[in-house]
């Protein structure tokens, strides 16, 4: 039985402040075959406004919570480092496997998305052909990854 948070088809959470990085992202994910709703935020003060559903991102029917979150490291205001951090202590959000999505090879940049809770840490190449391989591989892994929903009993 689904519950009224759920939407039909899970949702995807892309948290990046380049436009452009999100168009890519949401085209690879379509040439990949995602049907899926695909949502994007610019940093991550935004992505904890729409998973509280907060103000816009109020209506759950047109803002899904996601299973799925897709996350640069550096952004103005709350950076990826932060949002995992806020995505691990927090009990209704923390099943979501967040991915990064980053230009960064850093090594520390790169410890500190794992001990934050980053179930996978990609560098984000510079060509578009080779950006859809990658997000293929993350669609193909999605798809048949197991991945429980948010329960009501994990809400506010």
């Amino acid at each position: 039985m689904k519950h009224l948070t759920e939407h039909p088809e899970p949702a995807i959470l892309i948290v990046e402040d380049d436009i452009n990085d999100q168009e890519f992202i949401r085209r690879a994910f379509k040439q990949s075959g995602v049907a899926n709703h695909i949502a994007a935020v610019n940093d991550g003060e935004e992505a904890t406004t729409y998973l509280r559903g907060l103000g816009l991102y109020a209506d759950r029917s047109l803002h899904p919570l996601p299973r799925l979150i897709i996350t640069d490291l550096k952004m103005p205001r709350m950076g990826g480092i932060d949002l995992l951090a806020w995505l691990s202590s927090r009990k209704e959000f923390r099943l979501i496997p967040t991915i990064v999505l980053t230009s960064s090879s850093d090594q520390a940049d790169i410890t500190r998305a794992y001990e934050q809770g980053a179930k996978g840490y990609l560098i984000k190449p510079v060509q578009f052909g080779d950006l859809t391989k990658l997000i293929r591989v993350i669609a193909d892994y999605w798809r048949a990854s197991c991945v429980p929903y948010p329960t009501p009993s994990m809400a506010f």
